[in-house]
């Protein structure tokens, strides 16, 4: 089962982050994961920091708050603790796990050849090149214009929005919150990241 959040139409979008504007190419990922209570701005200044790198920990407690939002029982992988930053391979097996979550999918038995697609193909460690392969093959992982995965890199907080909103809401943001649930949610009533 596909994850397809029922989600409130509304107002439409709008900023509710000062450092996310409506011109950013992460701009509806980061208000649709807000908007959902999945992730949340910074507990000191109420931005989102879209460059900011994801520790571990914190993309498990984001993996989390998506499976207990949709009753998936998706475990986030073992590795993903402490303070260290999570990798974009790492973000690539989690947003796989929870976009096959209830499917008769086999990710196991996907074909990785999609992945000479990508220049640095080599620095995929095997245990991630299945993932990585499914999420290219559905055109939800494209990599960079330059044709890089980079897949030991650090995820930053608008990487794992965009991504990751992709596993909940599929390529349609049409279903979004409207600004005022988006509020409500970021300003501390939605779920902690901590």
């Amino acid at each position: 089962m596909k994850l397809v959040a029922c989600l409130k139409g509304g107002r439409g979008l709008g900023e509710i982050f000062s450092d996310v504007k409506r011109s950013e190419w992460y701009f509806e990922s980061v208000t649709a994961m807000a908007s959902l209570g999945y992730m949340e701005s910074d507990a000191h200044d109420g931005n989102f920091k879209p460059n900011d790198k994801v520790t571990k920990s914190q993309l498990s407690k984001i993996v989390r708050n998506i499976s207990n939002a949709h009753d998936l029982g998706v475990e986030p992988d073992k590795t993903l603790t402490g303070d260290e930053y999570a990798t974009r391979q790492e973000l690539a097996l989690e947003t796989a796990k929870l976009y096959t979550a209830g499917q008769n999918t086999d990710i196991d038995s996907m074909d990785v050849s999609i992945l000479k697609k990508f220049a640095d193909k080599d620095k995929i460690a095997d245990k991630y090149k299945k993932p990585i392969a499914f999420l290219a093959a559905g055109k939800l992982l494209n990599g960079t214009k330059e044709g890089f995965m980079n897949p030991e890199t650090s995820a930053t907080r608008a990487e794992v929005a965009a991504l990751l909103s992709k596993a909940v809401l599929g390529t349609d943001t049409s279903k979004m919150y409207d600004y005022s649930e988006a509020v409500k949610n970021v300003t501390g009533k939605g779920v902690s990241q901590e």
